[in-house]
């Protein structure tokens, strides 16, 4: 009988301790909170302090300290902020986040060469880490070695095809060079993975701007200026020789603009249509393409309209909005199915782009 009551005992006193764990977690957070406020008004100093105060009522939570580092580096004091970050490496609770911007701290404080070294360290123990690739390609992009950026987004892409800003960075890149059709392609992906932000509405532009940069039409005639072909000859020697994709999309470009008197809005959809028609006539098995089958679905469900009055609705507003006074029903019925998510676009390691599959 005593034996019962000390169990008894033992089960009020662990759920005691249990409820004021719990209750300080909880004043924890809310403090938190208040500090993450505090940080997005600028207030850094007040924002540590209370960390700091989170910290000691929740000493294994990591995000308190990382959030310290982040406040740290708004202000520029790099060394709290690595020191901060460094003692969190061998965390039970370590993430990738913290190689992230402990990396970008060493490159903001001048450091680019230790910043790849805390990448690669991160991605040993994170390898489907996405955002360390894109943050390895922003160091090799600041050294302005083009290629090696392109190697290291295309990588990210590669281990995780739905994080979105591998491939924002590959489209402006593309998108500013003479082989713009992956940056098309990568531009497009981008804005069905990241939907109305600041960045998404940068890339309708850049996109509307560049194919009305490449496609010319003057009375006599319709030239196009995607991409450059180049065609090795080790190429040519194979069994089964594939044209580069470029070549493929100015083959059905071209037919695409037949008639076009102009790129509008309208005009572009028509244009955009066409191509996949073609596409699917003749290359799509042999050159399968994520973005062309969505392309296909949408045209297939009869929203593909309202969708590139959507896709480039900033680099022409005032046609976009004087298409949706006449077409709200159908821009709706567009939104309704474009935000249901049976119908986003669903990349994976079997099905993503890269601009060196072809």
């Amino acid at each position: 009988m005593k034996h019962s009551i000390l169990i008894i005992m033992l089960f009020f006193i662990g759920l005691t301790n249990l409820a004021y764990s719990q209750n300080k977690e909880a004043q924890a957070l809310e403090i938190a909170m208040e500090a993450i406020k505090l940080m997005d008004k600028g207030d850094f100093d007040q924002s540590i302090e209370l960390l700091k105060k989170s910290e000691n009522l929740d000493p294994e939570n990591i995000n308190y300290p990382y959030e310290m580092a982040l406040a740290y580096t708004h202000q520029k004091k790099y060394k709290e902020a690595i020191q901060t970050l460094e003692k969190l490496t061998e965390h039970s609770q370590i993430t990738d986040q913290i190689y992230q911007l402990l990396g970008n701290v060493y490159s903001m404080s001048g450091d680019p060469e230790i910043a790849l070294k805390i990448y690669e360290e991160g991605l040993s123990k994170f390898p489907n880490a996405g955002n360390l690739f894109l943050e390895k390609g922003n160091i090799f992009l600041q050294a302005k070695e083009y290629n090696t950026a392109v190697e290291n987004y295309e990588k990210g892409i590669a281990i995780a095809p739905n994080y979105s800003s591998n491939y924002y960075r590959l489209a402006l890149l593309f998108l500013n060079s003479t082989n713009k059709v992956p940056g098309l392609i990568y531009g497009e992906i981008f804005m069905n993975l990241e939907r109305t932000t600041p960045r998404t509405q940068e890339i309708s532009k850049l996109l509307l701007h560049t194919y009305k940069e490449s496609i010319s039409i003057t009375p006599d005639s319709t030239n196009l200026d995607f991409c450059e072909i180049v065609i090795k000859v080790e190429d040519l020697e194979v069994d089964e020789f594939k044209l580069p994709f470029c070549a493929i999309y100015g083959k059905h470009m071209v037919f695409s603009t037949i008639g076009i008197k102009k790129i509008g809005l309208k005009e572009l959809t028509l244009i955009r249509s066409k191509f996949i028609e073609l596409f699917f006539e003749e290359d799509s098995k042999k050159y399968p393409n994520i973005l062309f089958d969505y392309h296909k679905k949408m045209i297939d469900e009869k929203v593909f309209l309202a969708y590139n009055y959507y896709l480039f609705q900033m680099g022409e507003t005032e046609e976009f909005e004087n298409w949706l006074k006449e077409n709200r029903a159908d821009y709706d019925s567009f939104v309704d199915w474009y935000t249901n998510e049976k119908n986003y676009l669903n990349l994976s390691s079997e099905n993503l782009y890269l601009s060196t599959q072809y």
